[in-house]
């Protein structure tokens, strides 16, 4: 099978990151848990959308990787402390309300082992989703939305606030807010936060 394309910052920071367990939130259709497999992780990947489970648990199979596939909602997820070599969250954080993310983000950062990493891409109040929703809904909590669309629920981050979360137990080594244009299904634009957080304490 061909070398894998990641998300950008999971190739920049490869060398960085500890041997051990990965755990992929938001997995999708499983890029990143493909590229690490490939590269000697042992992976857990899990996603809310069975289809992509499917195609994960298939693929690592054919290949004979270390890849274990869950069909699971991350705020159900049973996170254990000091699990993890790197966690990866790449456009997931943003599908679940404020509320729920201020709490499953204690559980994540006590789930990381020292000196791992921890990669987050996720949506901005600068992302053009963010006005059209403004729009249309009034918010259920500061930035978060209720569609009857799926997804059904949308948070958006305020301009630095995903800094605010990671204390003096962790470093930032990477972090860029920027707006981004994606190809598909046609071209459009994003803004997006981007973080690389190493745990340096337990």
């Amino acid at each position: 099978m061909e070398q894998i394309q990641p998300f950008h910052l999971v190739s920049k920071f490869l060398k960085n990151i500890p041997q051990g367990l990965v755990l992929d939130i938001g997995a999708g259709m499983g890029r990143n848990s493909f590229f690490l497999a490939q590269n000697g992780f042992t992976v857990e990947a899990i996603d809310i959308n069975e289809n992509n489970i499917n195609n994960i648990k298939k693929i690592s199979e054919e290949n004979n990787w270390r890849i274990q596939a869950f069909s699971q909602n991350l705020k159900n997820f049973d996170f254990i402390n000091s699990k993890y070599s790197l966690i990866l969250a790449i456009q997931c954080f943003n599908f679940i309300k404020k509320s729920e993310f201020d709490n499953v983000i204690e559980k994540i950062k006590n789930s990381l082992k020292q000196n791992s990493l921890m990669i987050i891409s996720a949506f901005t109040t600068e992302d053009p989703s963010y006005k059209k929703l403004k729009e249309k809904h009034k918010p259920v909590e500061e930035n978060t939305f209720y569609s009857a669309n799926q997804p059904n629920w949308w948070h958006f981050f305020n301009k630095n606030e995903l800094k605010q979360y990671f204390n003096s137990d962790f470093e930032i080594l990477h972090f860029k807010e920027k707006i981004v244009e994606d190809q598909k299904p046609q071209p459009h634009f994003h803004g997006i936060c981007e973080m690389v957080i190493k745990k340096i304490s337990e």
